[in-house]
């Protein structure tokens, strides 16, 4: 997310960390430091796996995750992940040591080659019959076959990016990380059970009326995370980030602070007047206790400069691992 960095310096440090929509992650792995505590989680099966595997089998996922932008692979992938969503999350809650690299780096890539929303939601017209691709009413799993990403690279498409060390990197970062499974309220209680700690809450829900921009979004969701947000937002120990778009969430109160960003979008913009008009409405709106805009202290300055320095250097460590050690060649 282009805002992290705004989030970050309106939450402030933070003993805690909590994140229910966990997505891609970009908002957490943004931090300029690596809080005590940290507990995300998202309902999509194919989240808790790619960063299962990337904690546990961090080569083997960089491989898979190593692919030209073919076309063709874009839609044989999108089509096999669709298939496997179900199977996926029952293996993964009947074993919390599972996890399968391939459809991890598959994800990741995967997620790097779309444009615009629907990916892995299975609500496409085509299908899986007899072996290939047909369009089809028939009922089961689906996708939308669409040109790849090849006006910029993302994710594990970057030229400049060294997929290996950076998944071996992010395989130490998550060492702590709790990663969970399910319905965002699972995690209120976590949250609401806070008592002294200083614990920062992002709140990044399907958007209202757009739940296609997530694979497993429900449109009602939205309001009620806000309604959960203005109440928890109460209390001087929590400081919570809501994302959504202007008008969402009707009049907000104003001691919650709003800031306004826009999203760089993709092919949809040069046609689709309203993906035009909602990458000018990106909200961000922040609980009354959150720091005004970059004020912080000199405490968490010094804090957040120790834990930078604490991660540069274990990535100068994985960097001398790397030279000694050939697999990861």
């Amino acid at each position: 997310m282009r805002a992290a960095k705004e989030v970050w310096d309106r939450l402030g440090f933070c003993q805690s960390y909590v994140e229910p929509f966990f997505g891609s992650g970009s908002i957490m792995l943004a931090s300029p430091y690596i809080p005590e505590q940290e507990t995300v989680s998202d309902i999509n099966g194919m989240i808790v796996n790619l960063y299962r595997s990337i904690k546990y089998n961090p080569i083997e996922t960089a491989n898979y995750a190593m692919n030209p932008i073919y076309e063709l692979d874009l839609h044989a992938r999108h089509i096999f992940l669709v298939n496997q969503k179900e199977k996926l999350v029952e293996q993964l809650e009947a074993n919390p040591a599972y996890n399968n690299p391939m459809i991890a780096g598959w994800y990741a890539w995967l997620m790097a080659s779309w444009i615009g929303d629907g990916c892995v939601s299975g609500n496409g017209p085509w299908k899986l019959i007899n072996g290939k691709l047909e369009k089809s009413d028939q009922s089961g799993p689906g996708i939308f076959k669409k040109i790849p990403e090849i006006r910029s690279q993302h994710g594990v498409n970057r030229t400049n990016m060294d997929i290996h060390l950076w998944f071996k990197t992010l395989s130490k970062r998550f060492r702590n990380t709790r990663v969970l499974c399910g319905d965002w309220k699972r995690l209120c209680s976590h949250v609401e059970g806070a008592k002294t700690e200083t614990l920062a809450c992002v709140l990044d829900p399907p958007y209202l009326n757009r739940e296609n921009l997530y694979s497993d979004g429900d449109k009602s969701v939205a309001l009620e995370v806000r309604d959960w947000a203005l109440e928890i937002g109460k209390r001087k120990n929590i400081r919570v980030a809501l994302c959504g778009y202007e008008g969402d969430y009707g009049e907000m109160p104003s001691s919650w602070q709003v800031f306004s960003w826009k999203t760089a979008g993709g092919y949809s913009l040069l046609s689709d007047n309203e993906a035009r008009d909602n990458c000018e409405k990106e909200r961000i709106w922040f609980s009354e206790y959150c720091h005004k805009g970059k004020q912080v202290s000199v405490f968490d300055l010094i804090k957040k400069k120790k834990e930078v320095q604490d991660f540069q250097k274990l990535k100068e460590e994985i960097e001398v691992q790397n030279v000694q050690d050939p697999e990861v060649v």
